[in-house]
C-alpha cells in the first residue's frame, strides 16, 4: 500500500472528528467548480436468477415482518444529520481528486461506506421502535387509516433503503471499474458482491467474488467469496 494510500485513509478516517462543514468550506474555497459527485450510475450487466446467499458473519436482514418491536440497531451507527455532512465533505473531495489519482479511489470507497450506513439508517427506521409504536396505536384504537399510514412509512423508508444501497453499488463498481491497482480493491470487490446479494442481484454478485479469488488469492476476504461462490 502507498504512502499517499496511508495518508489518505488517515485523512478520510479522521472526517468524522473534524468539522466537515469547515473542512468542506476550505476544499470549495481551492475549486470555483461546485460538487460534481453526487450519484453514480451502475453499469448494466446480465445473468441469471439464484437463490439466496447468506454471507459468513453477516446477518441479512431482509424484512421482519411489521409489528416486531425490537430490532437490533448497530452500535456504529450514525445521526442522519452527520451523514449527510460526511456525504457532502467526501464529495467535495472527490470533486477535487484528478481521475487518475488512487487516493480517488480512497474516498470513493469511503463515499460507498457512508451510502451503505445511511440505507441501514432507514432500515433501522422502518422496523424500529417509533413507528411500531405508532402501528401499535392505530391498532388497538381500531384506526385503519392510522395502520395504513404506519404501513405507507415503513414502505417508503424500505424504498429509501433500497435507493441508498444502490448508490453504495454504483460507487463500489465506479472502483472497480476505474480503479483495478486500488490496493483495497479486495474489500471493494468483497463488499460489491455482498450489496448485490442484499439487493436479491446475486448472479450479479458472482462475478466479484470469483474475481476475489482469482486476482487477490492472499486477500483475508478469499474464504467467505469461496463460500458465496459455493453457494451459489
Amino acid at each position: 500500500m502507498t504512502t499517499r494510500i496511508v495518508r489518505a485513509m488517515l485523512l478520510v478516517g479522521c472526517i468524522s472528528l473534524v468539522s466537515p462543514v469547515a473542512f468542506a468550506q476550505k476544499a470549495k474555497a481551492k475549486k470555483d467548480q461546485g460538487t460534481a459527485v453526487k450519484t453514480f450510475d451502475l453499469p448494466e450487466s446480465s445473468g441469471g436468477a439464484a437463490s439466496a446467499m447468506p454471507l459468513e458473519g453477516v446477518t441479512a436482514r431482509k424484512g421482519a415482518p411489521m409489528g416486531v418491536k425490537h430490532t437490533a440497531s448497530r452500535v456504529e451507527q450514525m445521526a442522519d444529520e452527520k451523514l449527510e455532512e460526511l456525504i457532502s465533505t467526501l464529495n467535495l473531495m472527490i470533486d477535487q481528486a484528478d481521475d487518475d489519482d488512487e487516493i480517488k479511489a480512497e474516498y470513493l470507497n469511503r463515499l460507498a461506506k457512508v451510502y451503505w450506513d445511511k440505507s441501514e439508517n432507514f432500515f433501522n427506521k422502518a422496523y424500529g421502535d417509533e413507528l411500531f409504536e405508532q402501528l401499535r396505536a392505530a391498532q388497538l384504537a381500531n384506526d385503519e387509516a392510522g395502520v395504513a399510514a404506519a404501513e405507507a412509512q415503513q414502505a417508503a423508508y424500505l424504498q429509501e433503503r433500497l435507493h441508498w444501497q444502490e448508490e453504495a453499488a454504483n460507487v463500489y463498481m465506479m472502483i472497480v471499474d476505474r480503479f483495478p491497482d486500488y490496493p483495497n480493491l479486495d474489500s471493494v470487490l468483497y463488499y460489491l458482491g455482498f450489496a448485490l446479494v442484499q439487493m436479491d442481484m446475486q448472479h450479479k454478485a458472482f462475478p466479484y467474488f470469483t474475481r476475489i479469488v482469482r486476482e487477490r488469492s492472499d486477500s483475508r476476504f478469499v474464504p467467505d467469496a469461496l463460500l458465496n461462490i459455493a453457494e451459489y
